[in-house]
């Protein structure tokens, strides 16, 4: 826990409060995506559209590449040393655990469960608060549904990058879903995702529709993030899930 007591009941606000916050959080979702994709430095043609003077901080240090306990530090003395209250500190709560969850790299999807949980309240079944998580869980869910077929109606039509990295496409798509989730279990999703990244859109389509629905939010943004590899390494992880696929083969698990 990053705050202690004292700060969590000075940022106690009403629900009309806590909704204004929605839209920060997903904004420093929005910027981890980003930096997942891009890189820390990646997020520096972005300081310009942020007007909040702590978020524009705590970038700024996280882009010149400032160690994550300095940065902690410094956002937590601005923090204890100001004097706001209510909506604004729980802003600011928000900002520095969004910033050092953004620094570390953490998937967009953790992001937003972590800052979500500063709004609180999931004690009382059925309660104001409750409900009102709810509706934000709900908006955050239709929003990553939409963007999900956004990026698969993008990708159904993408074709492998050459001859060369067609591995995938010569078995998963006459695979059945056990086989796929079976394969899934026994690679790493690095792996996976920089494999993928040279693979066509029929290939990434398939195991869209194989995995669950929890699992797609994460698969999604791996492969948004190894999006642009070297061919050879496409090749060579390409070659390790044909490895283990033959694996799988030759000891009838598929």
């Amino acid at each position: 826990m990053i705050f202690d007591t004292k700060i969590a009941k000075k940022a106690q606000c009403d629900i009309i409060e806590k909704r204004q916050c929605i839209s920060l959080i997903s904004k420093l979702v929005e910027i981890s995506e980003k930096a997942r994709r891009e890189g820390l430095l990646g997020i520096e043609d972005i300081l310009d559209t942020i007007t909040n003077p702590l978020l524009i901080k705590g970038l700024e240090l996280v882009i010149d590449g400032t160690d994550q306990k300095a940065v902690k530090d410094i956002l937590l003395n601005y923090i204890y040393f100001g004097r706001a209250e209510g909506r604004i500190l729980l802003e600011q709560c928000i900002i520095c655990e969004g910033i050092l969850a953004i620094q570390e790299g953490e998937n967009p999807k953790i992001v937003r469960e972590k800052l979500v949980a500063y709004l609180g309240g999931l004690d009382t079944q059925g309660s104001e608060n409750w409900n009102f998580l709810n509706e934000v869980e709900n908006k955050f869910k239709e929003d990553e549904q939409c963007k999900l077929k956004q990026y698969l109606e993008n990708i159904k039509d993408k074709r492998s990058y050459s001859e060369n990295t067609r591995i995938l496409d010569e078995f998963i798509p006459n695979l059945k879903q056990e086989e796929i989730l079976a394969i899934l279990r026994e690679i790493d999703s690095a792996s996976l995702s920089i494999g993928l990244a040279g693979a066509s859109g029929r290939v990434i389509t398939k195991l869209f529709n194989s995995v669950s629905e929890a699992y797609k939010p994460f698969l999604m943004d791996d492969l948004e993030r190894y999006q642009k590899c070297d061919v050879k390494d496409i090749i060579d992880n390409q070659s390790k899930v044909l490895t283990v696929y033959n694996k799988l083969k030759e000891n009838r698990i598929i």
